[in-house]
């Protein structure tokens, strides 16, 4: 069995935040975060294939500032990594999928501490399309 975690991972001048596949049994630690840009990942999701990773990510700039976090899907090995949100002016966090993975709940606020912004936003995973389904935020599907 593996898990998934995130680590802060010094790059050049830049904290950034990695995620990780590790073997327990083992002790090995592959870098799932591989990317051009410094980045700050986190908030794993398995798909309940095993096919996909869901996580959020941000890009930190050379000062250390970072953008807004997006939903992002990537293989269990890393690679394909596709971002699924690309809304800017909009936080997103905690996916979370259906039992079937048909369908990618995650949260979305204008910004991360301001609580009373955040809505919950369902994508379908089939046909891409994306709504708000309700305010609030940490969705998790009943099983």
């Amino acid at each position: 069995q593996e898990f998934v975690l995130s680590r802060e991972w010094p790059v050049e001048d830049l904290l950034e935040v990695h995620m990780f596949l590790a073997d327990p049994e083992q002790g090995d630690k592959l870098d799932l975060s591989q990317h051009e840009q410094p980045v700050v990942d986190g908030a794993p999701a398995w798909s309940p294939d095993g096919e996909w990773l869901a996580f959020r990510r941000a890009f930190l700039d050379k000062s250390g500032q970072r953008t807004k976090a997006q939903i992002w899907l990537m293989r269990p090995d890393g690679a394909d990594q596709v971002q699924v949100t690309d809304s800017a002016e909009f936080e997103h966090d905690t996916p979370t999928w259906t039992a079937d993975g048909r369908y990618l709940a995650f949260t979305r606020a204008e910004n991360a501490s301001d609580l009373a912004t955040s809505s919950i936003w369902v994508r379908d995973m089939e046909t891409g399309v994306a709504w708000e389904a309700a305010k609030g935020q940490n969705p998790q599907w009943l099983p």
